[in-house]
């Protein structure tokens, strides 16, 4: 299979949760970065007593990753708190399987394997450093305070400005994190408190270096709503700018934020804990290359993210096309082959197949109807497995058709392409759907007349080589 694109989230606690429950969804490597720099609560108290880095953001993205369709009490087990008196009051179970998982380990890291093997999780997660630190944040009036907890639910005066946030003792980057970031194709600013979720990433030694030196897109997901104690009057301009200033990036290359309007009740509801909704302001271009506005949260009660829609926009701004490829006489001759014969696998690509394919700029799919053994077969002949990011062989006669709506469906939003050799299967498929079409007119329905406009295709060619003209 053709590697699929590298997707990196960098935060902690909610806003990493809830990015991730949506990318998981779709035809990613995801990596988690997250940070390890909790003080509070059951994580706190595990830091404190074990000696590890606090589990709490770890366990969310866990959670977040875990495979929808594997036992869900494994699922509702690592969430689950201990609520009655005694001496668990407080803990998390996660909390505490992470924690006993990391006694029996080597190391931490590969206490998070063995956690996301059994929770089926679709991605990686990776601390943003093995070593322990505190977040300090200096206000405007001189005082530090140290701790993360302290700075998430203040003690001081709740009004006074943050001027700066650091990290005490210094530690470097994991490893792992410097390589997934260096690797990426595209690295998302997670949502959520910039000074004690975020940030605190940035503050690691070798992470912005590793940032700088990453080719990927950059995304900063913009929060929904200020917050007392941190971001107080803060504008979507003053998050982007406070971001980039520990960053060591210039610019975003996009920021996606919220224009869906917030209901009169829900602004009475947070305005009694001084927390109002961003503005965006003129003043945020200066900050990023493209602004993408959209509706952003759902709920009633809770103004929260949209998973889903943060994970179709970044689908969106990974690739903004998908190829649709069939496999017999598109990509190579199978016309005046008996099917039983073994000569059958005696096979060659078109010319200009594989070195065409391999150049895409896009999410390449092939789609194929056929006894699953031997159209498996056909393709390791044809050396055509490493080019594609997703490989779907239907035997229903039906099937393909349900399988080019299902990748419709996941890849809503993205300009689809299809590419084959008749025009009553899937060209036809492709039109109903939307797609643009090319019509490789070659083999023993090459002679088939369109019946109505679905079977018209948009470009038809002679031969493969010359798709080249047509992909942009």
């Amino acid at each position: 299979m053709k590697n699929l694109p590298n997707i990196v989230t960098i935060g902690g606690g909610t806003g990493s949760f809830t990015t991730l429950k949506g990318l998981k969804k779709y035809p990613f490597n995801i990596s988690a970065v997250v940070n390890t720099f909790d003080s509070g609560g059951s994580s706190g108290i595990l830091r404190d007593e074990y000696g590890i880095l606090p589990p709490g953001d770890i366990r969310r993205c866990l959670i977040a990753l875990a495979d929808e369709e594997s036992e869900s009490t494994l699922r509702e087990l690592f969430n689950y708190r201990f609520d009655k008196d005694g001496t668990l009051k407080g803990h998390n179970f996660g909390n505490l399987f992470l924690t006993a998982l990391t006694q029996i380990s080597s190391n931490y890291p590969e206490a998070i394997t063995k956690a996301s093997t059994i929770l089926n999780c679709k991605g990686n997660i990776y601390p943003v450093s093995l070593d322990n630190a505190h977040v300090c944040a200096e206000l405007e009036n001189g005082e530090v305070i140290k701790g993360e907890t302290n700075i998430d639910v203040p003690k001081h005066d709740p009004f006074l400005k943050i001027k700066k946030v650091f990290l005490e003792p210094s530690v470097s980057i994991h490893e792992n994190t410097k390589k997934a970031l260096i690797e990426a194709d595209v690295i998302v600013f997670c949502p959520g408190d910039i000074y004690t979720s975020i940030i605190p990433n940035l503050l690691v030694e070798g992470f912005a270096e590793a940032l700088k030196e990453s080719k990927a897109k950059k995304v900063y997901i913009c929060n929904l709503m200020t917050k007392l104690g941190e971001t107080h009057g803060f504008k979507a301009s003053d998050f982007a700018k406070e971001i980039l200033s520990y960053s060591g990036l210039d610019s975003f290359d996009y920021i996606i934020c919220n224009e869906k309007i917030i209901s009169k009740e829900q602004l009475e509801l947070y305005a009694e804990e001084n927390k109002y909704p961003v503005e965006l302001d003129d003043e945020l271009i200066n900050y990023t290359k493209n602004i993408i506005k959209a509706d952003m949260f759902k709920g009633v009660d809770m103004v929260r993210h949209d998973s889903d829609k943060i994970a179709e926009l970044i689908s969106q701004i990974n690739n903004t096309k998908v190829f649709i490829f069939d496999l017999d006489d598109t990509l190579f001759d199978s016309s005046g082959r008996d099917s039983s014969d073994e000569e059958y696998f005696n096979i060659k690509p078109f010319d200009g197949v594989l070195d065409i394919i391999s150049k895409i700029d896009g999410h390449i799919i092939l789609v194929t109807r056929g006894e699953k053994e031997r159209q498996t077969k056909k393709i390791k002949v044809l050396g055509l497995e490493s080019l594609f990011h997703n490989i779907y062989i239907v035997e229903a006669d039906n099937g393909k058709f349900e399988t080019f709506k299902e990748i419709a469906e996941i890849h809503k939003g993205k300009e689809l392409i299809v590419i084959g050799n008749r025009i009553d299967c899937e060209l036809r498929y492709g039109k109903m759907l939307g797609s643009k079409t090319i019509y490789v007119k070659h083999g023993k329905y090459s002679k088939l007349e369109p019946v109505d406009e679905f079977e018209i295709a948009d470009v038809v060619i002679d031969r493969f080589d010359e798709i080249v003209n047509h992909l942009n």
